[in-house]
């Protein structure tokens, strides 16, 4: 969802786009967002935004170009089926360290955050 708001290229994230596994959460440099380690076999590219287009570019230098809508679109219903494959956080075994669960709640918050940003 971040990729809706800025410029993305590999790395920006510490992790992926789309992680593979991502076993570890950690605070960012400033406490404000949580970023997703695991290991570096997951999928990702560049996003460029270009007026009111979203360019998107593989590792192998393969672009397309869509427009903004159609991609915010696409990220809208991705965030629903990740939603519906993980379930409610709510209901979710905390980790039993201090850092995993501040990791996982600033995860939740950032998430619905961006969600309230998209109006879904």
């Amino acid at each position: 969802m971040r990729t809706l708001y800025s410029d993305y290229k590999p790395g920006d994230f510490e992790a992926q786009l789309i992680p593979c596994c991502g076993h570890l959460m950690y605070f960012n440099e400033d406490g404000s967002r949580v970023e997703i380690y695991g290991c570096p076999t997951g999928i990702d590219w560049k996003v460029n935004h270009i007026n009111s287009h979203v360019e998107l570019i593989t590792d192998n230098a393969i672009s397309t170009t869509i427009d903004f809508n159609t991609y915010k679109t696409q990220i809208i219903n991705f965030v629903s089926d990740i939603e519906a494959f993980y379930g409610s956080p709510n209901k979710k075994i905390l980790p039993e360290d201090e850092l995993g669960r501040d990791a996982f709640k600033l995860f939740w918050i950032e998430w619905n955050s961006l969600k309230i940003k998209l109006d879904i």
